[in-house]
């Protein structure tokens, strides 16, 4: 049984175009929050400089930046609080 047949079971290269375009997708619509918007203007960081999954690297970095560089009210980025 399926959710959704036709994604779960496309060839894997159809997938990563699919993968792709949905990661392309999601950087765009974060874009134009104010936080992630500000932050990525910062970091350079845009949904036209995404040309494959290995591109998802670059996010993992800055979501270690940003941790570092919240206060304790901001612990809702990482899974413990660090009060």
């Amino acid at each position: 049984m399926y959710w959704e047949k036709e994604t779960e079971t496309m060839p894997r290269d159809r997938l990563k175009e699919f993968q792709l375009a949905r990661l392309k997708k999601s950087v765009e619509k974060a874009s134009a929050s104010v936080f992630y918007g500000e932050l990525f203007k910062k970091t350079g960081l845009d949904s036209n400089g995404i040309r494959s999954l290995e591109d998802i690297k670059r996010f993992l970095l800055r979501r270690r930046t940003i941790s570092e560089n919240t206060g304790p009210m901001d612990s809702w980025l990482s899974p413990r609080m660090n009060w």
